[in-house]
Parts: C-alpha cells; structure tokens; sequence
C-alpha cells in the first residue's frame, strides 16, 4: 500500500504505468494494494489486501537481502527472524528465498 518512489526512479517505472497496471487488474484505488511487485518481464504482480497472505506468502529474503517492510506485514519482528537463522543454522547471505507461512520460516 506504500509507494517506493526510489525503487520506482531506479526502475525507470513511472506513476502512469504503475495506475495503468494496476487498472489492468481492476485495481482503482492504491488502498486496496497490499503488495505489488514489478516483475523483470516488466509485468506487475499485485496481492490484494483482501486476498490470504497465508495462501500468497510474500519473499521476506531474496538473494540475501532482507525485506523488513514485509518481515513486519507477517507480523514477525527482526528479533524473530534472527532467532529463526540461527535455530537453522543459516546465514541470510544463503538464502535465495525466504517466506512465513504458518509461524514457520520456509527457505531455499
């Protein structure tokens, strides 16, 4: 529901494609918007905010890199995720994808 104005610049994505998209999808208010992401097809896949975040888990590592708006979206804290690493044994430098689903973090 937040609009990253930075990541829309370094993407060359501007206002007009992302409405265009977004009524695309029959999408016409930016509240309804849970989670969007730019596709590297250029395509926007978007997660309403009425739609099962448990059946849609959203990436909250990829490649590495830690994605805490969404790590707080699940309700989950920092705290929780570096419990969840190092129960694991895992380092988030090798993690390709991390997501919750059910409490649980789920990695590959």
């Amino acid at each position: 529901g937040v609009i990253n104005k930075a990541e829309m610049v370094k993407q060359s994505y501007n206002i007009d494609d992302l409405l265009l998209q977004l009524r695309n999808q029959n999408i016409f208010n930016f509240e309804d918007v849970f989670c969007a992401i730019l596709e590297t097809n250029g395509n926007l896949s978007v997660l309403k905010k009425s739609e099962n975040i448990d059946v849609f888990p959203l990436p909250i590592i990829i490649s590495g890199k830690i994605d805490y708006e969404i790590l707080h979206k699940t309700g989950k804290s920092k705290e929780w995720l570096t419990r969840e690493l190092g129960k694991n044994r895992l380092d988030k430098n090798d993690i390709l994808c991390a997501f919750v689903k059910n409490d649980e973090l789920i990695w590959v």
